[in-house]
């Protein structure tokens, strides 16, 4: 490295000290300020971090209110008909149906043929396509899905 002299900085006159001393001045109060607003966020970002996590273990600890119990003296069935055949318990009984998946089983609608690798490069060929078939993996492919042209 190599060792410099300092530099010589002329001496200021007075109205020129003057102002670095009103520059230094506002700087000082701009970081003061700087400093309280930046402190302010920081406790402001807490506090409300604080109260949500309060809010929140309230609502996670506090119990509903219970409607109160009443005690209602028990009535007869010939005294509330209408209620009771309300509130009587429907039972259904459900068997086994033989058959029944084949009966509810979806069917498709079109018309499937089965076709074996000759007869389909025949039928790509009179419609005007690339033939071609790929077996690999146990799987068939045709050549124009594979970008064999």
């Amino acid at each position: 490295m190599i060792d410099q002299e300092p530099v010589q900085t002329p001496a200021l006159t007075a109205t020129g000290a003057h102002r670095r001393d009103q520059i230094l001045s506002g700087a000082h109060r701009a970081l003061t300020s700087r400093r309280r607003r930046r402190a302010l966020a920081r406790t402001g970002a807490a506090t409300c971090t604080i109260a949500a996590l309060a809010f929140a273990a309230f609502l996670a600890v506090r119990q509903k209110p219970q409607a109160p119990i009443e005690l209602v003296e028990a009535a007869t069935s010939q005294q509330l008909p209408e209620q009771s055949a309300r509130m009587a318990p429907r039972f259904d009984v459900v068997r086994d149906e033989p058959g029944i998946t084949s009966r509810l089983a979806a069917h498709p609608t079109t018309n499937v043929i089965t076709i074996d690798d000759d007869a389909l490069e025949a039928m790509l060929e009179e419609a005007g396509h690339p033939t071609g078939t790929v077996r690999t993996g146990g799987r068939v492919y045709l050549a124009t899905s594979l970008g064999v042209q």
